[in-house]
């Protein structure tokens, strides 16, 4: 527990009973949003989609689908400890666009709350992997994880404005709750995407989500191709299933 009482995202990617994780997989009440058009995979435009519930976007590098979003008072074996924060885990459906394997960095990149007070930033450690993961197999720009004229346009989540998006501190396979570290060409993921916030204030009842995506394209430094040039693509407002008190100290 770190300075305050505030919890922070356990870093290590440990396994953890399905029974965890039931309050997650049950599909929520929540009506599906109407499509909005797919976007032409791997380009950068500035034409901004609609996001909504059980819509499919394509980032270029993924296909994501936002199922539901829950408050939680805390996650077994992810988030846990005392009342100083709950969480907020957005459920998404994503799979990997193209021939190769992509980290699970890439995907949490491509995800943000806007808006939100009281969240808690991103540990250091986090996103030193986060970056760990963006230059593995599916590299997403170059050593700095940004574009590819060596600046880094990922922003800093602990220094960023009350309006600027905030990346999830972790991404976590429902099915067993081990960290998301790479996803497989044709394989459908279904994940928690997690951020922690305060206690002190109530819990938000809807999100807005940013997605960003990226243009598969030549690296002007080493020539190889890489998933460049970050632009917003989706931006949509979606409920929050609130935290239910029966299922306190669970995934509810």
């Amino acid at each position: 527990m770190s300075d305050g009482g505030v919890r922070r995202i356990t870093q290590a990617g440990a396994h953890l009973p399905l029974t965890l994780w039931g309050g997650l997989l049950v599909v929520g009440i929540l009506a599906a949003g109407v499509a909005a058009g797919d976007l032409t995979p791997g380009a950068t435009t500035t034409e901004v989609s609609e996001l909504d519930l059980g819509t499919r976007i394509d980032t270029g590098p993924y296909d994501i689908t936002i199922e539901r979003a829950r408050v939680l008072d805390e996650l077994p074996g992810v988030s846990e400890g005392d009342d100083a924060t709950h969480v907020i885990a957005l459920v998404v459906t994503a799979s990997a666009n193209g021939t190769r394997t992509l980290g699970g960095g890439i995907l949490a990149d491509s995800v943000a709350l806007r808006g939100v007070d009281g969240l808690v930033p991103r540990t250091e450690t986090s996103s030193a992997a986060t970056e760990d993961d963006e230059n593995g197999d599916g590299r997403a720009g170059d050593d700095d994880g940004g574009s590819d004229d060596g600046s880094d346009d990922r922003g800093d989540d602990a220094n960023a404005g009350p309006s600027a998006p905030v990346a999830p501190s972790g991404v976590f396979v429902i099915a067993d709750g081990s960290r998301l570290d790479a996803l497989q060409p044709g394989i459908d993921y279904e994940v928690a995407m997690v951020w922690e916030q305060s206690a002190q204030l109530p819990p938000p009842t809807e999100l807005e989500v940013v997605m960003t995506g990226r243009t598969l394209r030549e690296s002007s430094l080493d020539r190889s191709m890489e998933w460049l040039d970050r632009a917003t693509v989706a931006v949509g407002t979606v409920p929050v299933i609130p935290p239910d008190p029966a299922e306190s100290g669970a995934a509810g």
